[in-house]
């Protein structure tokens, strides 16, 4: 209790007891004070009066005497006031109105947070209060591990229209230019904060986490962006659906570290190039986790390995374009208006699990498009293809063109219990062998549309010069309606147990080998010697000209 107060209580007490022994006897009957003037001639009633007011003082010291006592008491229980352990944004000179320029006074907290430390990472929390803070330059990060925390993504104190209480980074530089650009740091975590591109500048990156060798002092690992807001955004001062970025989230650099990251439940509209963009090899071991992104030129561009979990695609240019050995794996894939669901290079790998896909946007273009080389493998289990009823249909093309290219060594190419899927939008391009040493393909597709398909190849070429199919050892495919064309520039069998089906020039009596009951295809026969069956023998022998 302050002074004031404490003065204020005891002058109540004091007229409250003065009241009561002024105005009643302490036999309990008025006093003749109450009643009238103190006359004249009476100088004990007085005398009463004096003493009864001096009782009372005496009675309010003990009380004072014994408050202040339990005061101090308290003031000694309680502990110290201890230092703040945040850094706010505002102390360091920040407006945050959307006028002022505040790059100065944002990277004045970062820096007293530990920035560029000569020896490890440093930091601690940054709040970021409710503001649009303009920034005019590239905020510098290094050597630091800190949390920076926002009050939401919703409209600025900025918006004159409707303001409100979100902490908005705008940016208000030059062109490709990141606002905020991180070196040699470890476990950073950015949370509840949107960023906002200026619109008509071009290249500009919220995020950029910026690998060199040089750098030894952290990883750039084990960084943590969520609940941000990246990009376009309605409600701006700027204007309706402004804001655009070039990326949300950059990891580029010297192809090193940038790993074990965590992107969870953030947004990205109209970043154009990409929402996230792995530009190294080495960023692995990261996530996102339930992000969506819409009208970007590409929702996720990666030449990193990552996982993610119940991601949402809405009109992206393509959901995932795959570089590099990067593999992909998702659980939980939602897309509808985008143009393309994956593009990979070669060597690339795409892993899906479980999703709704709508293909609304592409109609008769490509929706997944892949090179089957060496080690790539595209597996898509238990999707849902949606709006698939338009005509030409998308197709999942394995291959780059029609073209003779050759595909690699081994390749996995699996559509596994997708429903929604017909089997003319499975086309496999290109030549079906590789050079050296020999092509060994697996390719299973089994989808549901209006009735169930399925088909299954096993491709296997002999070793170079024959460049023939080893027809030991095909499964061609099983279908109502052939999926692929096999092309080998030797004879090519189709074995029922122990009879076949051949093909190829000249006679085969005394040239082909088969047992009873094989046919004979002859390709450059005439009337009467097109077509041999093979009636005796189990040798070359006992071709018979039907």
């Amino acid at each position: 209790m302050t002074t004031g107060r404490r003065r204020f209580g005891f002058a109540a007490v004091i007229a409250a007891l003065l009241f009561a022994g002024y105005g009643v006897s302490r036999a309990g009957q008025p006093a003749a004070t109450a009643q009238a003037p103190v006359q004249a001639g009476k100088p004990a009633d007085l005398e009463g009066l004096r003493a009864e007011v001096q009782r009372l003082k005496e009675q309010v010291a003990r009380l004072e005497s014994a408050s202040a006592g339990a005061a101090a008491a308290g003031a000694a229980a309680r502990p110290e006031p201890v230092e703040a352990s945040y850094l706010n944004v505002k102390t360091f000179g920040a407006k945050g109105d959307g006028v002022a320029d505040d790059t100065a006074a944002l990277q004045a907290a970062l820096d007293a947070a530990g920035n560029n430390a000569p020896w490890g990472v440093r930091g601690t929390m940054i709040l970021v209060p409710p503001g649009e803070y303009r920034i005019t330059a590239t905020l510098n990060v290094r050597r630091m591990s800190f949390e920076m925390v926002g009050c939401g993504v919703g409209n600025s104190p900025a918006y004159a229209a409707a303001p409100g209480q979100a902490s908005v980074f705008r940016w208000d530089g030059p062109p490709n230019t990141p606002m905020v650009k991180i070196r040699d740091s470890y476990g950073i975590a950015i949370r509840r904060i949107r960023w906002e591109g200026k619109t008509g500048v071009a290249g500009t990156t919220a995020i950029n986490l910026h690998w060199v060798a040089e750098d030894q002092q952290g990883t750039n690992g084990a960084t943590v962006i969520e609940q941000c807001y990246f990009g376009r955004y309605m409600h701006t001062a700027q204007g309706v659906w402004k804001g655009d970025l070039a990326y949300g989230i950059l990891m580029d650099g010297e192809n090193g570290n940038n790993d074990e990251f965590k992107i969870d439940r953030c947004t990205f509209v109209g970043c154009a190039k990409a929402g996230i963009r792995m530009a190294n090899t080495q960023s692995v071991w990261g996530s996102v986790n339930d992000c969506t992104i819409s009208e970007c030129g590409a929702g996720i561009d990666t030449a990193s390995s990552l996982t993610g979990y119940n991601l949402c695609f809405d009109a992206c240019g393509t959901d995932f374009s795959v570089a590099s050995t990067a593999h992909v794996r998702v659980f939980g894939w939602q897309s509808e208006r985008s143009r393309k669901l994956a593009a990979l290079e070669r060597d690339a790998a795409l892993i899906a699990d479980g999703g709704y896909l709508q293909l609304s946007a592409i109609a008769g273009g490509v929706m997944i498009d892949a090179f089957p080389s060496d080690k790539a493998q595209v597996i898509l289990r238990n999707l849902q293809f949606t709006q698939n009823s338009l005509s030409p249909r998308p197709t999942i093309r394995f291959g780059p063109s029609e073209k003779d290219v050759a595909v690699g060594q081994n390749f996995r190419v699996k559509v596994v219990d997708c429903t929604g899927l017909f089997p003319d939008q499975f086309q496999l391009a290109g030549r079906l062998w590789a050079e050296v040493p020999e092509s060994r393909g697996e390719v299973e597709f089994r989808g549901s549309a209006d009735k169930f398909h399925q088909f299954r190849n096993f491709l296997r070429m002999k070793p170079a010069p024959a460049q023939t199919l080893d027809t030991s050892r095909i499964d061609l495919a099983v279908a109502d309606t052939a999926p692929a064309t096999i092309n080998a520039p030797g004879p090519i069998g189709v074995q029922w147990t122990g009879a076949k089906v051949y093909a190829g020039t000249g006679p085969p009596e005394n040239a082909v080998a088969a047992n009873v009951g094989s046919l004979y295809l002859r390709t450059d026969g005439g009337a009467g010697s097109t077509l041999y069956a093979k009636e005796t023998g189990d040798g070359k022998t006992g071709w018979a000209a039907k």
